[in-house]
């Protein structure tokens, strides 16, 4: 993912060392890591950057660090929240959530029309069968949170 981020994983790292917080927190890098740990594995001093780029994610929608724009946070938003409701990514209804909150209700109207008809996205939700499971992650990810 790094060809789509305004600073590769090393700088920020290398900021976070430097005390370029500011800088790192409202950049797009943070919200485009995939957190697949390919660059922990590639990392030559077995850092775990997938680690660090969540935790400046929640710093920066802890302290609601501007962007520029809202839509990378929004979207990342919608898509915990479909994942914490359904176990699982439920396209249609993380992205309406994502429209409402970016308020682009018609832009890509056309395109999730066609993504319907092709039946490329589920009208209906579906849940995994460890639901139960999945929202205790997130309510204990919650209370550590409210512990800090």
């Amino acid at each position: 993912m790094s060809f789509a981020m305004d600073y590769y994983p090393n700088q920020v790292i290398r900021y976070v060392q430097l005390g370029g917080k500011d800088k790192v927190l409202s950049s797009r890098s943070i919200w485009v890591c995939a957190c697949c740990k390919t660059c922990k594995d590639r990392c030559p001093n077995d850092i775990d950057i997938s680690a660090v780029m969540d935790a400046l994610k929640e710093i920066a929608s802890e302290e609601k660090a501007s962007l520029g724009d809202n839509l990378v946070p929004a979207f990342h938003e919608s898509f915990l929240s479909s994942v914490q409701k359904y176990g699982r990514v439920y396209e249609a209804g993380m992205l309406a959530g994502f429209k409402l909150k970016t308020r682009t209700y018609s832009q890509d109207m056309q395109l999730g029309m066609e993504f319907l008809k092709k039946r490329k996205l589920k009208f209906l939700p579906e849940k995994v069968g460890q639901i139960r499971e999945i929202r205790q992650i997130f309510e204990k990810a919650k209370a550590k949170e409210r512990s800090r």
